[in-house]
C-alpha cells in the first residue's frame, strides 16, 4: 500500500490549452468505411447538396452515422460534435450544425430510402464475408442466420406522422427489423405504432436474402 501511495505522489496535474476529444475512435471507422468499396454505393443512396455554403451530403451523412455509433438520438446532439478537433480534422473543415443536417435529412425522398435500405442488405453481407475470411477458424460465422423483430418507439408529440396507440396502450411509432446472428442489419421498415408485429415481414426477408446465400 505504501509503494501505492509513493507512486501516487509523483502524479502531477497540468493545464492545457489543447483541445482534446472523447470521439478518437470514431475516426477509425469513419476512415474503414471511407477506404471501403462500400462508399461509392453508399454515396449514390444521397441527395445532393449543391449549394456553395454545404460541406457535401456525404459528410453530412458521415457525421449523422458518426452520431449514432457516438450514442446521440436527435439532431441537437450534433451542435456537440461542431468544435470537435478530431472531427474537425477528419473532415477538413467545420461540422454542419444541427439545423443544416435537419434540412438534409427532409431531402431524401422515397427513392433514397429505398436505396439506404437495400445498401443495409449488401453493407451487412460485405461486413459478414469479411468476417468468414479474416476471422480465426473458431470464430467465423458459418450460415447466414436472419431474424425479424418489431419494437415499438414511445413519443410524446402530437404532429409527428403515424402516431398511434399499440395493444399496450403506447403511444408510438413502430419498427421492423431483419438481422442476422452478428447483429449487422439488413433491412428496416418503419410504421404505424398501432401496426401488427410480422406484418409485411415477407419483404424484409426477401429483401435479405437478394443477393442469394453467401
Amino acid at each position: 500500500m505504501a509503494k501505492h501511495r509513493e507512486e501516487l505522489n509523483k502524479l502531477k496535474i497540468i493545464t492545457t490549452k489543447d483541445k482534446l476529444t472523447m470521439a478518437a475512435g470514431l475516426g477509425t471507422l469513419i476512415e474503414l468505411f471511407d477506404g471501403s468499396v462500400l462508399k461509392q454505393e453508399f454515396i449514390d443512396c444521397l441527395p445532393e447538396r449543391t449549394s456553395h455554403r454545404s460541406v457535401g451530403s456525404y459528410q453530412m451523412a458521415l457525421t449523422i452515422m458518426a452520431a449514432f455509433i457516438y450514442g446521440y438520438d436527435c439532431l441537437e446532439d450534433l451542435d456537440h460534435f461542431r468544435n470537435d478537433p478530431k472531427l474537425a480534422e477528419l473532415f477538413g473543415n467545420e461540422v454542419a450544425a444541427a439545423r443544416t443536417h435537419g434540412d438534409f435529412l427532409r431531402d431524401f425522398d422515397t427513392e433514397h430510402l429505398q436505396k439506404l435500405n437495400t445498401f443495409l442488405n449488401k453493407m451487412s453481407r460485405h461486413i459478414f464475408n469479411q468476417m468468414k475470411e479474416q476471422l480465426p477458424e473458431g470464430y467465423k460465422p458459418q450460415e447466414l442466420i436472419i431474424d425479424v423483430d418489431s419494437t415499438s418507439h414511445v413519443q410524446y408529440g402530437e404532429k409527428m406522422e403515424g402516431l398511434a396507440f399499440n395493444y399496450e396502450s403506447e403511444w408510438c411509432l413502430d419498427s421492423q427489423v431483419s438481422f442476422n446472428q452478428i447483429g449487422l442489419c439488413h433491412g428496416f421498415q418503419l410504421r404505424s405504432g398501432n401496426t401488427k408485429s410480422g406484418v409485411d415481414a415477407e419483404s424484409l426477408i426477401r429483401q435479405s436474402f437478394s443477393h442469394g446465400i453467401p
